[in-house]
């Protein structure tokens, strides 16, 4: 198994709730015919002003040489999209602590086959050692760690262009649920 998997499959519960709920609230599809026992409660309901407001800023002069920059504003943020000479792209997730916890900024890096005009096949494996990392430092409410890996889920597939229809809602989740496993 690849790291991304093996990754994916640790924080699969994770991502079928965050999938679950996308599909719930905002789009036409039922989570429950996917059978996977999901029951959506306050205690892993998320939280529209953490993801949805996770602001981000892409260096417009960098995309020039193919590459985007973006200036870290949230606790896990989507910070570097590289194509590389092989064809993969470097990928790098800042997880950015409140400085109560003090900690350095983390930088989790990964190369990722991402392809041009089609659909993203899961997100970066750095997502996921960021959430990991992020979970395990942190005392934030289950709730609120999910907000922040949705937000930083949602900074990437936003910079890719890959959510700019009126179902994105739907489109986040359909995205998400290519990291699940099943």
């Amino acid at each position: 198994m690849t790291n991304q998997v093996n990754h994916a499959l640790e924080i699969q519960p994770e991502l079928k709730e965050i999938t679950a709920q996308m599909f719930e609230y905002w789009g036409e599809t039922d989570h429950k015919k996917f059978n996977w026992d999901i029951e959506l409660t306050e205690d892993n309901e998320l939280e529209h002003e953490i993801w949805f407001g996770n602001n981000y800023v892409i260096d417009p002069s960098q995309e020039e040489r193919g590459e985007s920059l973006i200036q870290v504003k949230s606790l896990i943020s989507f910070t570097k999209f590289k194509r590389k000479d092989n064809g993969l792209y470097h990928v790098s997730v800042a997880v950015d602590l409140p400085d109560e916890y003090n900690l350095p900024i983390k930088i989790f890096e990964c190369e990722y086959a991402y392809v041009d005009n089609q659909p993203l096949k899961g997100f970066p494996q750095s997502f996921y050692q960021a959430y990991l990392y992020f979970s395990e430092q942190t005392k934030f409410t289950y709730a609120d760690k999910l907000s922040y890996l949705t937000g930083a889920m949602w900074e990437f597939a936003h910079a890719l262009g890959y959510l700019h229809r009126p179902d994105h809602y739907d489109e986040l989740a359909r995205i998400i649920k290519e990291d699940i496993a099943a």
